[in-house]
């Protein structure tokens, strides 16, 4: 991962379930994890498991999963930034991903930070709606395409944090 001058990342909000799924494991080897095969109960899982041949060192045992159910890209706002940058305000921000519903929300967020009046954000409306709102100063970019399309990044740099409209969700 690149080491950024302005501090940008993921958070998640992780929910485990509370329906286990059934996976073979043994020591070293977890078919929930290794190969994403599950199971819906114990009887599935052993019936699977008894065409191995030879499962003495196999085992069903329940696993609970631990789902993303949602996403945000944060990124700060330094005091350096927000002095060299009039509208700005110094502080850290998070922009939630993977959910329309939260453009208005975002860019309530993004103004906060890059100042509604500064000229630092602007509003690309090609193709209609959903449209994006890009913020730019020197150094850093926010950007919310309004179909749950988000990300944070260094200008230049080509380093970013980013999630999109399923969840997807990665910085590079």
């Amino acid at each position: 991962m690149a080491a950024y001058n302005y501090p940008i990342f993921l958070k998640h909000k992780l929910e485990i379930q509370d329906t286990a799924v059934w996976c073979i494991t043994s020591g070293s080897y977890n078919s929930c994890t290794d190969y994403g095969d599950s199971f819906i109960d114990e009887s599935s899982c052993n019936n699977d498991l008894s065409q191995w041949g030879d499962p003495t060192n196999f085992t069903c045992l329940p696993h609970f999963p631990i789902i993303i159910t949602e996403n945000y890209v944060g990124f700060v706002v330094t005091s350096a930034m927000a002095q060299a940058n009039p509208g700005m305000t110094a502080g850290t921000y998070y922009i939630k991903g993977s959910d329309p519903s939260a453009y208005s929300e975002n860019t309530e967020t993004m103004f906060r930070a890059f100042g509604s009046n500064s000229g630092y954000c602007s509003y690309d409306m090609n193709g209609g709606e959903p449209y994006t709102l890009n913020c730019e100063v020197t150094g850093l970019y926010v950007r919310d395409q309004g179909d749950g399309n988000i990300g944070a990044g260094e200008t230049g740099s080509g380093g970013s944090c980013d999630t999109d409209e399923i969840g997807i969700a990665g910085c590079h």
